[in-house]
């Protein structure tokens, strides 16, 4: 019978017969990749919001508080927040998902991608628009944008996600007026890629200590307080993860949020915002 069904389908036989496997098994790697993903990022919200600090590490000085400027990363993570050395994390897998997710595989690559994090201006159109509102003092996106000299139409685009999404944090509490800026979701992550680059060996100590202090110094710059720099963060990355899995991002960003604050051994409730935090 096969040989008859080889003779009708001529040379049709072995593209089938080599072909439907193939494709079947991509189609399967495919859900179960799929699948592990979801996973994960459950396993993220499930381990996500407890506070941990290392006892062996800095709790204060410069080096802490630009560790805390990144401690949402480091929750999320289930990380102390003030352990820079990245030790929680296995080496080898840290150096796959530091090459699938940011394209490093080596000190320059790491030099660059950190580099582009720590920049002081931005021309995301959020970010643009949210600090537009803060600068001009106007009540509200509109004013504001109407005085700006460019790509008017892209900022308000801008300043109806966020304003979606302030109203969404007002609601929970996690917000009472506006949020300043959302600068600090690049600089956070600048502080995570400190400590992964530290630990796949992409930088030395010196490196790592030199962009966490650059962060502190930057957001003691743009926030007026613990609270507006946390929000900062859980607004920029919710615009950042703005898709299909909103709803499992944004109990990660408010769980962590709240926990921050509420936390009585978190940073952000045991080291004192630096006075002359405006530049």
């Amino acid at each position: 019978m096969i040989d008859q069904l080889r003779q009708q389908m001529g040379g049709m036989f072995w593209v089938v017969t080599i072909g439907a496997p193939v494709m079947l098994l991509v189609l399967v790697l495919q859900i179960v990749l799929s699948a592990r993903t979801k996973v994960n990022k459950v396993r993220q919200v499930l381990r996500s919001g407890a506070v941990t600090t290392d006892p062996a590490a800095p709790t204060t000085g410069p080096l802490a508080f630009g560790l805390a400027c990144g401690a949402h990363m480091a929750v999320n993570q289930g990380v102390a927040w003030n352990d820079i050395e990245g030790t929680a994390f296995p080496r080898m897998e840290l150096k796959a998902n530091l090459a699938e997710m940011w394209g490093v595989y080596d000190h320059t690559d790491w030099r660059r991608v950190t580099e582009a994090k720590l920049t002081p201006t931005t021309d995301n159109p959020e970010h643009v628009a949210i600090e537009l509102r803060c600068q001009s003092g106007a009540a509200d996106f509109r004013r504001a944008i109407d005085q700006a000299a460019h790509s008017v139409p892209a900022l308000m685009a801008a300043a109806e996600r966020v304003t979606r999404y302030e109203d969404r944090f007002r609601v929970d509490g996690l917000i009472t007026g506006v949020v300043s800026s959302v600068r600090v979701y690049d600089w956070g992550r600048a502080v995570n890629l400190a400590r992964w680059g530290l630990r796949a060996g992409y930088c030395d100590r010196a490196e790592a200590e030199n962009v966490v202090l650059r962060v502190a110094e930057l957001c003691r710059a743009h926030y007026a307080s613990w609270a507006d720099l946390s929000a900062g963060f859980a607004l920029g990355r919710l615009l950042f993860f703005d898709d299909e899995d909103f709803p499992i991002h944004y109990v990660t960003v408010r769980e962590t949020h709240r926990n921050l604050l509420e936390d009585v051994d978190s940073p952000y409730r045991t080291m004192p915002w630096p006075a002359g935090i405006r530049a």
